[in-house]
């Protein structure tokens, strides 16, 4: 599993930060096609408040 967010476009740092408190999100994140990661982080760049952002990552794990 490539966890290399260098390969993807700028993530945003919310985003990531929250990914790396949940391994079982990462891992779901990281297991998506290049389509969907892309889809994932357009989404996130509309999130401005922490709990949403964290909402937001727990809800990758029931997609």
């Amino acid at each position: 599993m490539d966890k290399n967010f260098t390969k993807l476009p700028c993530v945003p740092l919310s985003f990531g930060m929250e990914l790396a408190k949940n391994t079982a999100a990462l891992d779901k994140f990281c297991s998506l096609d290049g389509i969907n990661k892309e889809k994932i982080i357009q989404k996130a760049e509309n999130i401005h408040s922490k709990n949403e952002m964290i909402n937001f990552v727990e809800s990758l794990l029931s997609d």
